[in-house]
């Protein structure tokens, strides 16, 4: 029998590898487990020897193949014809994990698996509601500009969130709302002193000159748009007038008007 997990959120993706690894293995009293990770062309020769052994007092085994589809053309006829012959076998059971889609030689999987699950990338929304789900399991929680925050600034990457809400949650053991200048203090979210100096320059309504020269900076460092814009947003050092008119921004953007670029050239641009 044959699983298939596929798709670039390697988190979500390895979350659900483990708990189907689990479930299997519970239900099971004779039960062998072997992981192989095809990256190593020898890793695909111990999965043959693996696949081809039917030990008298083994009961069912459970394969994960990780990177399943790196072979090279040697192997991967082979591979293929491995798979065909345990497609329907219920004593052996195979878990694909792999980041990238099926190469179109391997699409008869799609029709026979058992199980097939894709992890796409999370847009927005579903990161933000990714966050709160993961941080309620934690008991932490976060205010609405840190989710928003930690939402720009991690984008599609949910291991590297998930590590930073395992590090909050150590830090901040209260039940307060974490706020954005928790995050600052807790988390180096910065390749550089330019975000702080773009902030300032704003907050304290610097001269034309220095705003554009900081956030030139920030896009040239490549740092992200949108977590740019929500950090700005979320300083408790802007006037009220400014606070409308990132809510105004913020609207812009979301509705497909303005990107984020535009929006945060237009804040350098503002008086108040």
């Amino acid at each position: 029998m044959i699983i298939l997990l596929y798709g670039p959120d390697n988190y979500r993706r390895s979350q659900k590898l483990k708990e189907i690894s689990q479930n299997y293995g519970q239900r099971q009293s004779l039960f062998s487990l072997e992981k192989f990770d095809f990256e190593d062309n020898e890793e695909f020769y111990r999965f043959k020897d693996f696949a081809g052994q039917q030990l008298i007092f083994e009961g069912k085994k459970l394969a994960v193949l990780e990177n399943a589809f790196s072979l090279g053309e040697e192997n991967s006829e082979s591979f293929k014809e491995l798979l065909k012959e345990n497609i329907k076998n219920e004593n052996v059971i195979l878990i694909i994990s792999d980041s990238r889609e099926l190469p179109d030689e391997f699409k008869f999987v799609l029709d026979e698996a058992i199980k097939i699950q894709e992890f796409t990338e999370l847009d927005e929304g579903k990161m933000k509601f990714f966050i709160r789900n993961e941080a309620k399991k934690r008991g932490v929680e976060f205010s609405l500009a840190a989710e928003n925050f930690l939402s720009a600034f991690f984008k599609n990457n949910t291991w590297g969130l998930i590590t930073e809400i395992d590090k909050l949650q150590s830090l901040y053991q209260e039940p307060a709302k974490i706020e954005v200048s928790d995050l600052e203090r807790a988390g180096d979210f910065f390749k550089s002193s330019d975000i702080y100096n773009f902030i300032n320059a704003v907050s304290n309504k610097g001269s034309l000159s220095e705003k554009l020269k900081n956030l030139e900076s920030l896009f040239l460092n490549h740092e992200e748009p949108a977590m740019i814009f929500n950090f700005l947003a979320a300083n408790r050092f802007l006037s009220f007038d400014l606070l409308k008119k990132m809510a105004d921004y913020d609207v812009l953007v979301k509705s497909g008007r303005i990107d984020y670029e535009t929006a945060l050239l237009d804040v350098c641009l503002l008086r108040i």
